[in-house]
């Protein structure tokens, strides 16, 4: 279902649609952006019968009064994989541009592009290695200079969580960059860009049992910086935005076991963390060291 609302907060109007198709279990939209002439693109999932059960992708595009114009639905051409979406942004000459992950039979990131009449134009599908992925982000407008686009591998128990795809002027990947910690796990949870770097954020597990706040800072050009923050050995990361100092701040959630429940259990707070240019806050930083490793990649093909 879609609702709109006016600026007041009262309901404009409000749709519910199901995708004709009879090998279609279910449907639901996770992701929503709208364009400068009030069309809404609607992202989401597909359950699909066919073969086996599978998990697409669905793309629909609604005028401004709600009327549905048109919906795809893409698929891999490996059997019985989900596509993930994560994120949807506008494309600068109309359209939009959906990422995610693939998994299942297929362990990957896919980067799919549509016009505003719903042509596919980027179908593309990468793999490093045969890496499980958990997460894929992108920051910066698609197609220009600040276009980064970066991949989480699914890492409770790997040493490398973090990977940035080149690409060339076709489109096409290059290599993919590894960033490590020497040793550490974790995942890394949102990115953004922050003048002439981008900061990826996540938590990693420093030291046994105690999991951290980590800010990762990509310059466009020089070595990369990392910074671990934490009190309570048990943090999260959620979210990460500019900040007028020109550095970052980040959101998430952590465990505090001063902070009892009625049941005598620790409770969750959350938390910001706000950062300078270099990275520095108050909130009990330790440098991390970073290394980086390239590794091949190969491309797929996305329908």
């Amino acid at each position: 279902f879609v609702v709109k609302l006016d600026a007041s907060g009262n309901i404009a109007w409000a749709r519910r649609f199901l995708l004709d198709d009879p090998d279609v279990l279910s449907c639901k939209m996770e992701h929503a952006v709208e364009d400068g002439d009030g069309n809404i693109y609607l992202i989401g999932q597909a359950t699909v019968l066919s073969g086996g059960v599978s998990q697409d992708l669905i793309v629909s595009k609604l005028a401004p009064d709600g009327n549905v114009l048109w919906t795809k639905r893409a698929f891999t051409a490996f059997q019985n994989t989900i596509l993930r979406p994560n994120g949807v942004s506008l494309r600068a000459n109309g359209g939009v541009f959906v990422y995610g992950e693939v998994t299942e039979n297929y362990e990957g990131m896919f980067v799919l592009g549509l016009t505003s009449d719903g042509t596919l134009l980027d179908r593309n599908l990468f793999n490093p290695n045969g890496f499980s992925i958990s997460y894929a982000l992108q920051t910066g407008a698609p197609g220009t200079s600040d276009d980064k686009w970066f991949m989480v591998r699914n890492t409770e128990s790997t040493a490398s969580p973090l990977y940035r795809l080149d690409f060339d002027g076709n489109g096409d990947p290059l290599s993919i960059t590894e960033y490590l910690f020497g040793g550490l796990f974790g995942t890394f949870r949102a990115a953004t860009r922050v003048g002439g770097s981008v900061v990826a954020v996540g938590d990693l597990q420093v030291t046994p049992g105690n999991k951290d706040v980590v800010a990762l800072r990509i310059p466009d050009s020089g070595p990369p910086t990392a910074m671990a923050y934490g009190s309570s050995g048990n943090e999260t990361a959620a979210d990460v935005a500019p900040n007028a100092q020109h550095g970052v701040t980040v959101v998430g959630s952590t465990d505090k076991d001063s902070i009892l429940t009625e049941n005598g259990n620790s409770s969750q707070v959350a938390y910001i963390i706000y950062t300078d240019s270099l990275l520095h806050s108050a909130d009990c930083e330790m440098p991390l060291t970073v290394t980086t490793n390239t590794v091949p990649v190969t491309e797929d093909s996305i329908t």
